[in-house]
């Protein structure tokens, strides 16, 4: 087994993130974007074939841990190469992959605004928001529902608060 992994970064490259010894509850805060990423990059991309995952992985740094999505993969895996060479390429903004951005920021990169309490809030919005689409988001919107089952009962439920 060859393992290999390829760093795509905590948020899509053109978006604000959260800042290591700027902004408040930094550990938090960059876990949930990296999570956000994740499932946009899913939505995108696919789901990992076997032999390859989207991993969120902390690094230490002199402020203290930064967090960022990788491909980790099994070069010798051919399926699982591919997806990494086409995942590696990122998102440059939430939107091209239909996804609101998890949290807006202000000066010194404080945040402004949290849209979504957790990652299943984000992933039924963006489910609910492929259903009312229609077939066209059905591919993103199966792998979405695949990977966070929870999400996609919380989008169909009658009660469904979510925009």
């Amino acid at each position: 087994m060859a393992t290999q992994k390829m760093n795509i970064g905590p948020v899509p490259y053109d978006e604000a993130c959260a800042q290591l010894g700027s902004t408040p509850d930094f550990a938090e805060v960059a876990r949930a974007e990296c999570r956000a990423y994740r499932a946009a990059l899913i939505a995108h991309y696919g789901c990992p074939p076997e032999g390859a995952e989207l991993s969120i992985i902390g690094s230490p740094h002199d402020f203290g841990t930064y967090y960022e999505v990788y491909v980790v993969y099994d070069a010798e895996i051919s399926a699982a190469l591919d997806y990494a060479l086409i995942v590696e390429l990122g998102l440059a903004r939430w939107e091209e992959a239909d996804f609101p951005a998890p949290f807006t920021y202000g000066d010194r990169s404080s945040i402004v605004e949290r849209h979504f309490e957790s990652t299943t809030q984000l992933v039924a919005a963006v489910i609910a928001k492929f259903d009312a689409a229609g077939p066209e988001k059905g591919e993103a919107r199966e792998r979405l529902a695949q990977t966070w089952p929870d999400a996609a009962a919380i989008a169909a439920s009658p009660a469904n608060t979510t925009d």
